[in-house]
């Protein structure tokens, strides 16, 4: 269905939802890919941005905490992530980063209005949408002579896995707030599985801890195998590390 153009009513966008956006504008006429979710308070969350391009198996993610004013930048290309406060001015204006932000009178974030994610501005624009609900299918923006924008839409969703606003998978941020970690017991011990880099080896290790005597005691295993290959005590305190103590 075809919504007429100028003055027609932006598509409707509710609360909670994720889509799949191509984006081709005037400045270089190249086709670009996003994924963008949005959710105002799913599962306690609160309100929250995802945005990732993907090019070449390469995703550059962004995500947005409007409650904290928080913002994630992950390069899955570096396998870096920084948390700023606040969003610059160059991520505001970033013409692949097809969203619109606005702010209170005090300078804080406001975003009740979800279809404002998608910069439908511009002298005259054309948009499709559906219906049942009426979410949008492609659109025409015109942003002066000879200047437009062009959105794709497809693979649009309101049951979403809620994952997917957290910090993201495999990556560690830098600047984020993290929930302060239970003190450890002053004596205590652990098993663990440790997966070789560039290997499907898995090493297998038992752990124990004395944090007043400064000792720390491992036993190292083979994959599949019940009997250690090495016995080693850390001596924190003497500053041997480490010591083995037995080898089969």
């Amino acid at each position: 269905m075809r919504s007429g153009q100028q003055k027609s009513p932006l598509p409707y966008l509710p609360s909670d939802f994720k889509v799949n956006v191509v984006f081709k504008s005037w400045f270089d006429d190249k086709l670009y890919s996003f994924t963008v979710a949005y959710t105002r308070q799913g599962q306690g969350l609160g309100n929250r941005l995802y945005v990732s391009r993907t090019s070449q198996g390469i995703s550059y993610i962004k995500l947005y905490n409007f409650d904290n004013d928080a913002l994630y930048v992950a390069d899955g290309a570096t396998r870096q992530c920084q948390v700023t406060k606040g969003i610059p001015d160059s991520e505001k204006d970033d013409p692949y980063f097809p969203v619109k932000f606005r702010a209170d009178a005090k300078g804080g974030k406001l975003f009740d209005l979800p279809n404002s994610l998608i910069r439908f501005e511009g002298g005259d624009k054309s948009l499709n949408k559906g219906v049942c609900p009426p979410v949008p299918l492609d659109g025409l923006v015109m942003c002066g002579d000879d200047k437009a924008i062009r959105y794709t839409f497809a693979d649009y969703e309101e049951n979403l896995d809620y994952t997917i606003f957290e910090e993201p998978v495999g990556f560690y941020c830098e600047g984020a707030e993290r929930a302060q970690l239970p003190e450890l017991p002053r004596v205590f011990s652990f098993s663990a599985e440790t997966k070789v880099s560039d290997s499907q080896d898995v090493q297998k290790s038992k752990v124990w801890c004395d944090l007043p005597s400064f000792l720390v005691a491992r036993e190292t295993y083979n994959e599949d195998a019940d009997t250690p290959v090495l016995r080693s005590v850390y001596d924190y305190y003497t500053g041997k590390l480490p010591y083995p103590i037995r080898s089969i």
